[in-house]
């Protein structure tokens, strides 16, 4: 006991707070990655292209998560300022194609050494691919333009999705305030309004 308070550790804060520490470990360590590739591996935006289409098309995980996302839905990436892509579900196979996304309700603008990092991790596990991406929207390495309205979201799969990131992502969400469907749904719209969450 000291000055009448009994001491101790709030087990929930201090897990909070140790996730907290974690994801800016892990921003660190993809901030750290990234200028190495940038320094040494000078890839060329089309064999970014390249690794982020055969990523999306031959990667299970990759495949499974678009197949979550209703048929027709478009997501369009960015490369670079250069390069736009098309990523979507074409009869339960996904595909990528180098042109402008059709009605996308999410543009994600990515570095082509962000994209090299993502590519290049032998991850299987989705929610640690959401807190990958995640982090990277929240230290503005990714950004992202929301268009659709949040009746489309709701009705085009990217709910699923983000079921889908399970504990992990759950977890890391709560250590950026945000618990539960309608604080995830408010922050995606956060997004909308000021392209960075």
């Amino acid at each position: 006991m000291l000055g009448g308070v009994k001491k101790g550790v709030n087990k929930g804060s201090c897990s909070i707070a140790s996730k907290f520490l974690l994801s800016r470990y892990l921003a660190f360590g993809l901030y750290f990655e990234k200028a190495l590739i940038s320094k040494e591996t000078r890839v060329t935006h089309d064999e970014v292209f390249e690794s982020l289409k055969n990523y999306f098309e031959t990667r299970p995980v990759a495949r499974w998560a678009l197949g979550l996302l209703k048929p027709g839905t478009e997501i369009g990436l960015i490369i670079g300022n250069q390069i736009e892509c098309a990523i979507f579900n074409r009869g339960g196979v996904p595909a990528v194609e180098r042109r402008e996304a059709k009605n996308a309700h999410f543009i994600f603008h990515m570095k082509p050494e962000t994209i090299a990092i993502l590519a290049k991790s032998k991850s299987e596990d989705f929610g640690e691919i959401c807190v990958s991406v995640i982090t990277e929207i929240l230290t503005g390495d990714i950004r992202v333009e929301m268009n659709g309205s949040m009746k489309e979201i709701m009705d085009n799969g990217y709910l699923e999705i983000l079921k889908a990131g399970g504990v992990k992502l759950s977890d890391f969400m709560k250590t950026q305030g945000s618990i539960g469907l309608m604080k995830a749904l408010a922050f995606i719209n956060k997004m909308k309004n000021t392209g960075k969450a």
